[in-house]
């Protein structure tokens, strides 16, 4: 069973800040980019509404006048549908600029990512790569920002952001490398998280960076002021799934899974022989949601002999879809170990062993030519389920997997597509 922590069953029912398009913005801490000497990643969750070209997601940079002082930004158009990323050190003299090949979405939540790998900076809408190009100034070079804003630019004449923001994250890593499915529950801290900000306070001028860093206030300064952005309670994040869990009752499989949602949605249920290969077996919508928690279930009247693998697609009106965790039931008993999803394509594998195991476990995956490129060694109390991560020495290909427990080994052959 699948559950995530009470701080993201929060988000899914929480707050995040509206902009009206004339005056409003947020000022984060000071030189919350100056540790970006690196790899980076800026991300978050944003509801463009659209309106004039040349308004500001993001913009960090430094009193005195943009033309010739530091700034980095982010705008959803340019005029004529293009988004765009910019970084500079000396303003308008030699600036570094990506632009984005399709329009920003308007009027529907969007995950944005800014990623920087190298001199390679690529630009994400949705997970899916939409501009990339050189880029060699790090963050770091535009030396300590005092003025850095959401929803603001450092040009003057430049129009405010029309729209709402949440889950605003800065990374000191390149969270991303290839097309990705966007991270559909709270964003949470880890030790390449530099600030983030779940804007769940719902009341007051403050909203608290997670790490403690860079905390920000709304407007210029606590005080109430017109420029304040607005608290907004709703979800804006796809479905949160709170539990998945898949039980045999008789003859029959029963699906069960927890939600929080606020708008009208559709869950698919998929079933698969093999984790990989998914069919639609059902599916259950509903009109409106309650801004909570609530129980839905399934049942599967028909399952297939020996293992079958459920999973739910997940589409809530105006927010893209996304996958549930893969739940897996046996109708009969086995005495063999089970891997899934295999074919496997750029993700996890599960090695599942037929009961809870307490002991030493030993996996090693080997290539067909007899090179290991994984080898673990994990000391196991009531375990049954391990993980081999993807990682770049495991290409496409065939591999053989030797799981051993207790002086007993077996083996299985994964394909990696």
């Amino acid at each position: 069973m699948f559950f995530l922590k009470a701080a993201e069953l929060k988000a899914q029912a929480g707050n995040h800040l509206s902009y009206d398009g004339t005056d409003d913005y947020t000022t984060l801490g000071n030189d919350v980019v100056l540790g970006l000497t690196g790899d980076y990643t800026i991300e978050a969750w944003i509801l463009w509404k659209g309106g004039s070209s040349f308004q500001r997601v993001f913009d960090f940079g430094t009193t005195g006048d943009p033309f010739t002082t530091p700034w980095i930004f982010f705008t959803p158009d340019i005029g004529g549908g293009t988004a765009r990323f910019a970084i500079s050190t000396n303003g308008l003299g030699t600036p570094q600029i990506v632009d984005a090949a399709t329009a920003f979405p308007q009027n529907t939540w969007t995950h944005l990512a800014i990623v920087q790998s190298g001199t390679t900076l690529t630009i994400y809408i949705n997970g899916t790569s939409v501009g990339s190009g050189t880029v060699s100034i790090h963050p770091s070079d535009m030396g300590s920002t005092t003025e850095n804003w959401l929803g603001q630019s450092q040009f003057g004449g430049d129009p405010h952001f029309n729209g709402e923001i949440d889950e605003f994250r800065i990374s000191n890593t390149a969270r991303y490398t290839g097309n990705f499915t966007p991270q559909t529950t709270e964003f949470t801290t880890d030790a390449n998280t530099v600030a983030l900000y779940h804007f769940d306070e719902g009341t007051g001028q403050t909203t608290a960076d997670a790490t403690g860093s860079f905390n920000a206030v709304l407007g210029a300064t606590t005080a109430v002021e017109s420029v304040d952005p607005t608290w907004v309670t709703g979800s804006i994040l796809p479905i949160r799934l709170a539990s998945i869990s898949a039980t045999l009752n008789n003859n029959t499989v029963s699906i069960n899974w927890s939600a929080s949602l606020d708008r009208e949605s559709e869950f698919v249920i998929e079933r698969s022989s093999n984790g990989s290969s998914f069919s639609s077996i059902g599916s259950i919508n509903r009109s409106s949601g309650t801004n909570g928690v609530e129980s839905f279930s399934f049942t599967d009247s028909k399952p297939l002999s020996g293992r079958s693998y459920y999973r739910l697609k997940c589409t809530e009106v105006g927010s893209p879809s996304f996958y549930s965790k893969i739940v897996a039931i046996v109708i009969s008993a086995r005495e063999d170990i089970v891997v899934y999803p295999n074919p496997a394509k750029n993700s996890t594998v599960t090695v599942e062993l037929p009961k809870a195991y307490t002991g030493n476990v030993e996996l090693t995956l080997s290539s067909t030519s007899g090179a290991i490129v994984l080898k673990q060694k994990i000391n196991a109390v009531g375990r049954k389920e391990f993980q081999i991560p993807k990682t770049a020495s495991i290409i496409p290909g065939v591999y053989i997997l030797e799981i051993t427990t207790n002086g007993i080994k077996k083996s299985k052959t994964i394909v990696y597509q």
